[in-house]
């Protein structure tokens, strides 16, 4: 389903006006489709029929427990890559059986945490981390269950930040040495290897075409349904990215010599992607424009102290003015789970529209819980 269109001049996340969550909530506000999650999901559900498998998805894409919540309910796994995701991921009602715990630079905290909690697999990405989990697993009495990720040495044209299987990257173990890292394992009295792991399917911002979960599939099928080995895949961006937008109201436009500027409520403490990867995020009036209006040219920042603070740059939209909505959409994924408090900015609140409803499902910050945790007196130790 398309979680946001226009319907009668107004943009709608399935059957709710954006405006009434603005008066409501107000803005900066992150709005998620319900049922655009539900979809999308169900797509590689449907794609993978037949075929023994599990969708883990990746928590680290947006971790809101009602994001969570939903995904358990409709009977995904989910693939972690910290202790708190672990933690999140089993609050949120994830079978622990059903969990992949994958990340470079697992603590052995972290890696007891997953032995205790009895994970599906715990995903390895070196040999010194593999012999910790060996140790750890003989210490609480047990074997772990291990897959290796194994770095496979192809450019996927992204991003160099974004990119992760290149030889270069820190991820993964080189799929040269990966055979012998695996006969190594076997050798080990507290490793059970199950696995093998790489990486899946990104989205589309603005003119890519990645394959669709069917698609892709359907490609991987010739070499996969003849091992007859269960099939995990672990997406997330693919999963909620399309199905979230950041909600900004214009505050002020502002001229240059050589620029015009469209300043906004939200800045990059409540989406870095735009300054971080210069991603691309389409940015769209929440009143829907005329088609005689017209665009311009402009830069769309917002109110943090740095020039790398915005959302659009030399981006053609239909003019703008104070007051007005605008919808950053692809925000799904990787937008508040990367926000920060930066220039001691409360972060955004967070909605899940279904249908007809919307709820809150994170209120929005405060300056005082900004500060939680904190001292404002210093003691003198002696």
């Amino acid at each position: 389903m398309t979680a946001f269109e226009y319907r009668h001049g107004r943009l709608h996340c399935e059957g709710v006006p954006l405006e009434r969550i603005a008066e409501q909530v107000g803005t900066p506000v992150y709005v998620y489709s319900a049922g655009a999650i539900t979809s999308l999901y169900r797509a590689y559900e449907q794609a993978l029929d037949g075929m023994p498998h599990l969708v883990c998805y990746a928590v680290k894409a947006n971790m809101n427990l009602a994001v969570l919540s939903l995904l358990a309910r409709l009977g995904a796994g989910a693939d972690v890559v910290s202790g708190g995701e672990l933690f999140r991921a089993l609050r949120a009602g994830f079978e622990p059986r059903k969990i992949v715990f994958a990340g470079v630079g697992k603590t052995r905290e972290e890696i007891r945490e997953g032995l205790k909690a009895d994970v599906l697999t715990i995903n390895v990405e070196s040999p010194a981390e593999l012999h910790v989990v060996d140790e750890e697993a003989r210490a609480h009495g047990g074997r772990a269950r291990v897959a290796f990720r194994v770095n496979p040495d192809i450019d996927p044209q992204t991003h160099p930040y974004i990119a992760t299987g290149l030889k270069t990257s820190k991820f993964g173990v080189p799929y040269r040495e990966a055979r012998d890292l695996y006969r190594q394992a076997t050798a080990l009295a507290g490793i059970e290897v199950v696995g093998i792991h790489m990486h899946g399917l990104g989205i589309r911002y603005r003119d890519e075409t990645p394959p669709a979960p069917g698609e892709y599939v359907r490609t991987l099928q010739p070499a996969l349904g003849r091992l007859g080995l269960t099939v995990l895949l672990e997406p997330g961006r693919s999963i909620v990215g399309n199905a979230g937008a950041l909600l900004a109201r214009v505050i002020y436009r502002k001229a240059t010599e050589g620029k015009r500027f469209v300043i906004v409520d939200a800045a990059m403490n409540d989406l870095i992607r735009p300054a971080l990867y210069n991603a691309h995020h389409e940015i769209w009036p929440v009143a829907e424009a005329p088609a005689t209006s017209g665009r311009e040219v402009v830069d769309v920042v917002g109110p943090v102290c740095e020039s790398g603070d915005f959302l659009a740059q030399e981006r053609a939209l239909p003019p703008v003015g104070a007051g007005d909505l605008l919808a950053v959409l692809s925000a799904g994924a990787y937008g508040f789970a990367m926000a920060s408090n930066y220039n001691a900015r409360s972060r955004a609140a967070e909605v899940m529209v279904s249908g007809e409803r919307f709820q809150v499902v994170r209120r929005r910050e405060s300056y005082e819980d900004q500060m939680v945790g904190e001292r404002s007196g210093v003691e003198v130790l002696g």
